[in-house]
């Protein structure tokens, strides 16, 4: 178990590190962007209707961006907690009708363990890659 714990810490941890980044490279700039550009909305001398659809124009890459990087960490997790219940699956048909044979729990939570130690590890490579394609989205996102 431990194997898969510390697995698991290793994907945490990856992840936490990336979406700080990502969220320091690309979400801050959006967002200045969009201040500022809902600073130049108050310039104007037009209505409120009209000042509060400059806003929305200027907050479009914003609101664009979140809900894609969303989406794709949504996905990604749900790509993680299938390969674990895979996992959960593959030890329980081990040791259906043998629950009370100790010798049996114990090698269903090592192949449980390995399991889930090796989803996480898979994922982690998968994660790079896709940090790089959430990355290389929000940039065009910004461009616009």
């Amino acid at each position: 178990m431990e194997a898969a714990q510390a697995a698991q810490q290793k994907l945490a941890n990856l992840f936490k590190s990336a979406d700080e980044e990502i969220k320091q490279r690309r979400f801050k700039p959006l967002q200045r962007a969009a201040y500022l550009c809902m600073a130049d909305c108050c310039d104007g001398d037009g209505s409120q209707q009209a000042l509060q659809q400059c806003f929305q124009k200027c907050n479009q890459p914003v609101e664009a961006a979140a809900q894609y990087y969303q989406a794709e960490t949504q996905r990604f997790q749900q790509r993680i907690q299938r390969c674990a219940q895979e996992c959960q699956d593959s030890a329980q048909d081990q040791l259906r009708g043998r629950e009370d044979d100790q010798k049996q729990v114990a090698k269903a939570e090592a192949v449980f363990g390995k399991c889930v130690a090796k989803c996480a590890d898979n994922n982690a490579g998968v994660m790079k890659g896709l940090i790089k394609d959430i990355d290389a989205k929000l940039k065009e996102i910004a461009k616009k």
